[in-house]
């Protein structure tokens, strides 16, 4: 929910009949309580200063921003080397950030009010964390994700957002992992563990 109606990132498919190909778009589309569609935006790359192509994860995340109050997509990055460079340009250039026309950018990365998070997954690794602070200007990139020393559930690998703004998250454990922990936890248990990011 965001402004009293439902949004959503859908893909779309459109099969151009003379070469026979079928071509995939992500939008943004905006829905009314009863689900009648309202509108429907395009989803353009932001600006990060460099040469880029828009390249959607699967399941592209809606959020707003936290200095504009704009809506924005999230989409995990595919090049992780680059995230502490667009990060850091991202956070210069935060007061030209701006929606294109009608469309809905699209960024490596979520804001929160502090803190900048990304979680990736690259063909050479599991999952990856990145988290950047906007107050100190200090970046952390574990490229394997980080480990659960608390409860000793092993590796966390991904990061999610508990809502829109990006300011909580959690992620979520099951089977072998959480049975030290939690023994009276079944093996299809499902144990969700929320996580609130200070510094």
């Amino acid at each position: 929910m965001y402004g009293e109606n439902i949004w959503t990132t859908e893909e779309r498919l459109s099969l151009d009949t003379d070469t026979q190909t079928v071509t995939s778009e992500y939008v943004a589309v905006k829905y009314d309580k009863s689900f009648n569609q309202i509108e429907s935006r395009s989803i353009r790359p932001a600006d990060l200063g460099r040469e880029q192509e828009l390249t959607l994860s699967f399941h592209p995340e809606l959020a707003v921003h936290p200095d504009t109050g704009q809506l924005y997509v999230y989409s995990p990055s595919f090049n992780p080397e680059n995230l502490l460079r667009d990060t850091l340009y991202l956070h210069k250039n935060r007061s030209r950030i701006a929606a294109i026309g009608n469309a809905i950018l699209s960024y490596p990365i979520r804001m929160g009010r502090r803190f900048w998070i990304s979680s990736y997954n690259t063909d050479e690794q599991k999952g990856g964390l990145f988290c950047y602070d906007t107050k100190r200007r200090n970046c952390w990139q574990l490229a394997n994700g980080l480990e659960d020393n608390f409860y000793n559930t092993g590796e966390v690998t991904a990061f999610q957002p508990m809502d829109i703004y990006n300011n909580n998250y959690y992620y979520f454990k099951s089977g072998n992992e959480v049975k030290k922990a939690f023994p009276e936890a079944t093996s299809d248990s499902l144990i969700l563990f929320i996580v609130k990011v200070k510094a």
